[in-house]
């Protein structure tokens, strides 16, 4: 199983999380995002990813999408 298909399982067998207006003032330490938006990140093997929803009249589905190194997170 890849990384990336960890990334979307471990989020799968969360509570789904719910869209809302960003009040956060920036990202914790050590984590990409704003607490918000980590609603939608999960991490794997030091290694963070974003998780996407993807929805058609065929269902939804979802994939991750590693994050390469900014707001100065050490990798």
């Amino acid at each position: 199983m890849t990384n990336e298909q960890i990334a979307i399982r471990q989020w799968l067998s969360k509570p789904t999380p719910y869209s809302a207006p960003c009040g956060c003032l920036g990202p914790r330490e050590g984590e990409p995002d704003c607490p918000c938006a980590m609603r939608w990140i999960e991490k794997v093997h030091d290694q963070w990813y974003r998780i996407r929803e993807h929805r058609s009249p065929d269902g939804i589905t979802h994939s991750a999408e590693k994050i390469e190194n900014h707001f100065g997170v050490e990798e």
